[in-house]
């Protein structure tokens, strides 16, 4: 038998189910994914504890892992034209293939957003210790300059009632170069 070329019309409708099939297989492989990451983005932002949130997803993964493959069940079915009818235990069993993936993407999701607010926690909490160590730092400082103040003025009295007018006079010019370089560089001095 000679093989006779098809019709442009029957080349046109093998193509176009191509095309749907195609088109049916790229949705079938993102929606899933994208409604799983809605659902975990939604739970995320209503601040759902994490244990809950990880249990309603398994759950929804489940849902759309049995969703997609009954779409693609009857897609299989009506495109290839196969009379036989549809399993549901087939169904039941080849939804958890899907679900796993979805399961782990969505445990994947709420680790890397837990393991962000975490890191930013903690960067609050150090930014927060080192701003209250700075200001016990600062406290002191402002203790510690009138008490070294007194003693200074103390240290130079008693020079001058011991009659030593010119260790006196040294310990005051010392003293007012400490207190000029205080004034104008207040930050290096500890």
């Amino acid at each position: 038998m000679d093989s006779q070329p098809l019709s442009p019309t029957f080349q046109f409708a093998i193509c176009g189910k191509q095309w749907i099939t195609r088109w049916l297989s790229f949705v079938l492989r993102f929606w899933p994914a994208s409604s799983c990451n809605a659902c975990c983005h939604f739970l995320w932002r209503r601040a759902t504890p994490l244990t809950s949130a990880l249990v309603i997803s398994v759950g929804v993964s489940y849902i759309l892992g049995v969703l997609c493959t009954v779409v693609s069940a009857l897609t299989a079915l009506h495109f290839a034209g196969d009379p036989a009818p549809l399993s549901w235990s087939m169904v039941v069993a080849q939804a958890f293939e899907g679900a796993i993936v979805l399961i782990a993407w969505s445990a994947l999701y709420f680790g890397i957003k837990h393991y962000g607010t975490v890191e930013e926690q903690r960067a609050r909490v150090l930014a927060s210790e080192a701003t209250a160590r700075e200001a016990q730092l600062q406290a002191l400082r402002y203790q510690l300059q009138p008490h070294f103040l007194f003693n200074t003025l103390n240290a130079i009295s008693s020079l001058v009632v011991s009659k030593q007018p010119e260790r006196a006079t040294e310990m005051i010019a010392k003293l007012a170069a400490l207190l000029r370089n205080t004034l104008s560089f207040p930050r290096f001095i500890s």
